[in-house]
């Protein structure tokens, strides 16, 4: 490789040297010196190129082609691919390639400062996948950013995703005015100069625009009850329509396209053509949404009109085993012992193993030295994860270890402050991945799940995908790969994970939420107020996040102890035979 490359340089000197110091010389034949010379470096990169080093090009260096085909992941959603139609059949593409007064440009407007949502998002994706277009320009006041606790990740998936799709910086910024006149002008004016597909950024087409492209100008508003114009949501324009004879305001005499609500759309109306959304939206919201709308939001987001739930498999793939991770060097806890023994006597695991870098001290873990269930499996604690650094925080070498561990032998993940309380039943375990939401709010999104308590088949699709989040690791962040990646892998694959909201109630603060009732991510709304349960039939276990309970310090205490932790501490005991 480097005999190469230095060889290709010596040509390129040879030939500057003939070409400038001996032009005088040689003016006359000037032509044939410079064929001469292209020709020898031509067959010098064809040299280069068949002994190995095909990434070095005419004037170019190595690239390391070698290093791009190792680790390539392919991030290109398989149904942009669709190659069934939403409710026609076969795709129209071939009609795109006959002449049209409308061009195969599509033109989306975003003004002011605010995030970009998942309703945004369809309304762009719907017109890749229905119109085919050539390209999408997204004009823009200010490019839309990512929030706090990046929730609003819907533009970048976008950016990255759809190659035909191009932001850029607005020309004229009075577009942007409130004042909806002004703002259809200057919407007639872009197209006019342009040519091609306006669409509200709230706004999902429901079909292929053809018919409409054939005519020179077809347009849609919202018109609020007193018949005013409240939002332009459709149009589309040849270039330069508009001229000294024409206005646009003689274009704009009679609206030709029909639009609806998500409330009213139906497939079945041929004649409407697009969706207008007046609130916003959020993936779950469309997931089992039995509707047309529900139909044709799945097609646009994930490819299917079917409802997207995760289906069980005839018979059990988790296996009936916990992992525990154990990183440090700290005395075994009562907490910690309990915990253990209602994975063996409640829950009744086959297997128990603690993975960690150092072995439980203390009395409570003398007591479970001997139990053919329980082994602690030496490992040390990751520095890193796809090449980002894993800090001091021992909890995010743990929020990698869990989902490896998982990947390599499946089973029940759970944290040392998880209590189980009844057995999991065999129809969960059916499933390839089970978790449960978390209960507080956090920023934007509708839920995030707990992942103190998981459980997962080795093969499970959604773990995987866990893993990749990875990729994008932030070791400041103490929740972001914990917590708020594992919710937006979900989103972009429900079908994947079984959101079991009875799997584990979370406590802090000493107060317990059952996410399964309303209003669960109040504080109010807890076990001690509205949102009382019965712990012995309605859950499988509890999870005390912060702190732990006093109750839990030591069997003294716990034995003295009156209401709902001490009850299900001593019903622990009792199910482990200890009186």
């Amino acid at each position: 490789m480097a005999r190469a490359v230095l060889l290709k340089r010596l040509v390129i000197s040879v030939c500057r040297q003939l070409l400038f110091r001996h032009i005088p010389r040689l003016l006359s034949s000037w032509k044939h010196m410079i064929i001469s010379c292209l020709f020898v470096l031509l067959v010098t990169n064809i040299i280069v190129f068949y002994k190995g080093c095909r990434s070095t090009f005419l004037f170019g260096e190595p690239t390391g082609f070698g290093k791009e085909k190792h680790g390539h992941v392919m991030n290109f959603p398989e149904h942009h691919f669709e190659k069934e139609y939403f409710n026609k059949g076969a795709h129209p593409v071939i009609e795109n390639l006959m002449p049209m007064t409308v061009p195969l440009t599509v033109h989306f407007v975003w003004c002011n400062q605010r995030h970009f949502q998942f309703q945004n998002y369809l309304s762009v994706l719907g017109a890749y996948k229905f119109l085919h277009p050539v390209e999408i320009l997204f004009h823009y006041s200010w490019e839309p950013e990512l929030d706090s606790v990046a929730y609003y990740q819907f533009y970048a998936d976008l950016l990255r995703d759809i190659p035909v799709f191009f932001s850029k910086s607005l020309e004229d910024t009075a577009i942007c005015t409130s004042e909806v006149g002004v703002k259809v002008t200057h919407i007639a004016s872009l197209l006019n100069k342009y040519g091609g597909i306006y669409i509200d950024i709230n706004t999902i087409i429901s079909q292929n625009l053809n018919p409409l492209r054939e005519k020179r100008f077809s347009y849609m508003v919202e018109k609020s009850s007193s018949k005013e114009t409240k939002h332009i949501l459709l149009m589309l324009m040849g270039k330069d329509v508009i001229s000294s004879e024409v206005s646009i305001e003689q274009l704009m005499s009679n609206p030709n396209v029909s639009c609806t609500l998500p409330s009213s759309y139906s497939m079945s109306h041929e004649a409407t053509f697009c969706v207008h959304v007046d609130h916003e939206m959020f993936p779950v919201d469309i997931f089992e949404l039995q509707t047309d709308f529900g139909q044709l939001a799945r097609w646009v987001g994930y490819g299917t009109k079917s409802v997207l739930r995760p289906q069980p498999h005839k018979s059990p793939v988790i296996p009936n085993i916990v992992h525990y991770v154990w990183l440090g060097s700290n005395t075994f806890s009562f907490f910690s012992y309990l915990s253990l023994l209602s994975t063996l006597h409640v829950l009744k695991a086959d297997a128990v193993y603690i993975h960690g870098d150092h072995y439980p001290t203390g009395k409570y873990w003398d007591k479970m030295k001997g139990n053919e269930r329980v082994e602690f499996i030496f490992r040390e604690v990751p520095s890193t994860v796809f090449g980002h650094t894993i800090g001091a925080k021992l909890s995010h070498a743990s929020d990698f270890i869990r989902v490896d561990v998982l990947l390599r032998y499946g089973g029940i993940y759970m944290d040392w402050d998880v209590l189980w309380v009844n057995s999991i039943p065999e129809s969960l375990r059916k499933y390839d991945f089970v978790a449960c939401a978390d209960w507080p709010r956090t920023g934007s999104y509708p839920d995030v799940f707990n992942m103190g308590l998981i459980a997962a088949s080795n093969e499970s699709v959604f773990l995987q995908y866990f893993m990749e989040s990875f990729r994008h690791y932030i070791d400041s962040h103490w929740s972001y790969n914990a917590i708020h990646m594992p919710y937006k892998v979900y989103e972009k694959h429900p079908d994947q994970l079984f959101h079991y909201r009875h799997f584990q109630v979370i406590c802090a603060e000493f107060k317990c939420h059952p996410v399964w009732m309303d209003g669960y991510k109040d504080d109010d709304v807890n076990h001690l107020t509205t949102a009382r349960f019965d712990w012995r039939r309605d859950i499988l276990a509890l999870h005390w996040t912060y702190p732990d309970p006093p109750e839990f310090d030591n069997e003294e205490i716990l034995r003295s102890s009156h209401g709902m932790f001490s009850d299900i501490g001593k019903y622990i005991l009792e199910k482990a035979g200890i009186n």
